[in-house]
């Protein structure tokens, strides 16, 4: 339907409704003039007249009676759903889907969500585990989790963790056998156990610091997994020098079964921000994840 036809249809039923031009013109917020001009051009391009018209009142002719008829209800059922809309605003309900890579999603999300769902009983979280880059919005997500704050400029960013430090670690067997490389460059006489991501099919760079700058190595992997639980248990069974992040690996420093090298040298992991599009209008549902996820 032609834009004009449809505001002349709004024009027609509030003047109706209201009985005079005059009227019809207080509730629409214009002139008696304009809302005449807008019934005019509506029987011009029906090539129908709709009203007559008298100098204090107006009256439906039988084909504006019919139009009415079915026009009438239409409106009913747009007031009834628009106001079933603002009446739901402050109710927090619904679907959202959030893109998140694995480590944010284990160590960050996972442990709170059972308080969210209790608080929340009516919204449902759909989690989608990718490691790239993704345009969420592109690809139908209301969100996303990436280890940034300044990874997509035109987005909101709320952070919702803290950094982690990063720990490489061996098993004492390991060690033994094999020695402790004295620094990162020595690594290449080492078995080292890589990580590759699942959805971006690219290896995670093992980076270290010093004083003054941070590095990269590259070892040779002597064994590459795609399965973050598959790393830990790699090393504590002998296989050779990996990265992990903190939550990981902290109670297995406590009880000895692995063995920190490069103390001094790990990096920090920055810390993980959900994004999402606009400040304006965000639904219920996402703005609750929002609100509990933030710290």
């Amino acid at each position: 339907m032609k834009k004009e036809i449809w505001n002349g249809l709004l024009v027609f039923a509030a003047a109706c409704e209201a009985g005079s031009f005059a009227a019809a013109s207080r509730q629409l917020g214009t002139t008696p003039s304009a809302v005449s001009h807008a019934v005019k051009k509506l029987e011009k391009q029906l090539e129908t007249r709709l009203l007559h018209r008298s100098t204090r009142s107006i009256a439906a002719t039988e084909a504006g009676l019919k139009l009415l008829s079915e026009l009438a209800p239409t409106l009913k059922t747009l007031n009834q759903t628009i106001d079933s809309i603002g009446e739901h605003t402050n109710e927090v309900s619904g679907r959202i889907r959030i893109t998140c890579h694995h480590i944010a999603a284990k160590y960050s999300l996972i442990p709170r969500m059972s308080d969210f769902m209790q608080a929340y009983p009516n919204v449902f979280v759909d989690l989608d585990m990718n490691d790239r880059l993704v345009d969420f919005i592109a690809e139908g997500f209301d969100a996303g989790i990436r280890p940034s704050e300044k990874l997509s400029p035109d987005m909101i960013a709320v952070r919702i963790d803290q950094p982690k430090k990063l720990y490489y670690v061996a098993s004492p067997t390991y060690l033994a056998n094999f020695g402790t490389p004295e620094n990162p460059r020595a690594l290449n006489q080492h078995r080292c156990i890589g990580y590759r991501f699942i959805s971006a099919n690219t290896l995670y760079p093992w980076t270290f610091v010093n004083s003054t700058e941070e590095y990269s190595v590259n070892p040779k992997f002597h064994l590459v997994l795609n399965d973050a639980e598959l790393l830990l248990q790699a090393a504590l069974n002998d296989c050779g020098i990996v990265c992990l992040v903190e939550e990981q690996v902290i109670p297995w420093l406590q009880n000895g079964q692995l063995v920190e090298v490069f103390e001094n040298s790990a990096p920090t992991l920055p810390a993980n921000y959900l994004y999402f599009s606009g400040r304006d209008l965000v639904p219920t549902a996402l703005r609750a994840f929002i609100d509990f996820m933030k710290c």
